[in-house]
């Protein structure tokens, strides 16, 4: 356990070295991408250090909570980092209301918290693991040892260009479309259907570490039992939610912003699917992670691919409602059709008729 958290700590700050000098090269065209702002420059790359600080603390410092995690033991996570974000978020409104310059101490609070998270996080995994300890083999003896890890990293890191382009990418196009306000409009929405979908994650994310230990066991008649009660109970519950989305955000978005900042009712339909994929990619993801089926390095490429692609064609037609298009046709194609298929087919080795009997 040791060595393996040692090497994922090595490659973890390898990767933040990545990230530090994708990010100065970034720094030096905020010029020209935030060129519409109104806002004075140094707000944006205030904002930005702040949470690239925040980031990075996750590379250097909290990579050790994946024993956490896959100890079942998540709720942990929950107690020590989250109760500090939470804490953090209260801090912030209650300051930039009662103090003048509320954006400066945002953004303290934002590095002040992010520091208190880890810390309290880092204190909770030694409690916990008290055994934890840095090994003494160099990152490369590391790998040779390990080499499955430097494997499935390298699938892995294409498949997280398929979630920057679905997560990242749209703003940037609806920002050369439209106007920044629109921006911060669909970022809003954005907020709404993010939280939903980190909620139900939360609340089913402990059982990873179960269904890769059901995965070790080979039992196949339990596996695809388990599996079928995990998609049915999650496929309800996404059915429900998305619905009490649909039918209440409108009314929630207009106490909280006014009306006059409302998107219309196609806007958040498409929303509301591009959420209920979403949702319903939870339990194929985490049997495929079971499994470590992360071969299919041109899916993410593809999704990333027909997610820009469409975002820009359509957008160009139909404004956001086409970006939303283009994001909701990557998704179904890719994670509700292939993701799905590909599980079926290497991982449980069956007919993806099986799947289909789930929707029956």
């Amino acid at each position: 356990i040791n060595e393996i958290v040692a090497l994922q700590g090595w490659l973890y700050k390898r990767i933040a070295y990545i990230i530090i000098a994708a990010s100065s090269v970034l720094l030096i065209f905020f010029p020209l991408i935030l060129e519409k702002t109104p806002l004075p420059l140094w707000y944006s790359y205030a904002t930005f250090g702040a949470l690239l600080f925040s980031s990075l603390l996750s590379y250097f410092v909290n990579y050790k909570q994946i024993v956490l995690s896959a100890d079942q033991k998540e709720y942990k996570i929950q107690y020590s980092y989250k109760a500090a974000v939470l804490v953090k978020l209260v801090f912030q409104i209650v300051f930039i209301k009662i103090f003048d310059n509320g954006y400066i101490w945002w953004v303290v609070l934002e590095v002040l918290f992010a520091i208190v998270a880890s810390v309290a996080l880092s204190c909770t995994v030694k409690r916990t693991y008290p055994y934890l300890a840095d090994s003494k083999l160099s990152g490369k003896e590391l790998l040779v040892r390990h080499p499955v890890v430097w494997t499935k990293t390298k699938q892995l890191f294409f498949h997280k260009i398929g979630a920057v382009a679905l997560n990242r990418v749209s703003p940037i196009i609806i920002y050369a479309y439209a106007t920044l306000e629109l921006v911060a409009i669909y970022g809003n929405y954005m907020l709404i259907m993010s939280g939903v979908t980190s909620l139900i994650t939360a609340m089913f994310n402990s059982m990873n570490a179960g269904v890769g230990n059901l995965v070790a066991s080979g039992d196949k008649d339990r596996i695809a039992r388990v599996y079928n009660e995990l998609f049915s109970i999650r496929f309800l519950m996404s059915v429900v939610i998305c619905f009490c989305v649909y039918n209440l955000t409108q009314s929630f978005m207009g106490l909280w912003m006014g009306p006059d900042l409302l998107l219309g009712k196609e806007t958040l339909l498409l929303f509301v699917l591009i959420t209920f994929i979403n949702l319903n990619r939870l339990t194929p993801d985490s049997f495929i992670n079971a499994y470590g089926l992360f071969g299919d390095v041109a899916a993410p490429i593809i999704e990333a691919i027909l997610n820009v692609g469409l975002s820009i064609i359509l957008g160009r037609i139909w404004g956001i409602n086409g970006i939303l298009i283009g994001v909701f046709l990557s998704l179904f194609f890719v994670i509700f059709i292939w993701k799905q298929y590909y599980l079926y087919k290497k991982g449980f080795q069956e007919s993806l008729l099986q799947c289909l009997k789930l929707y029956s």
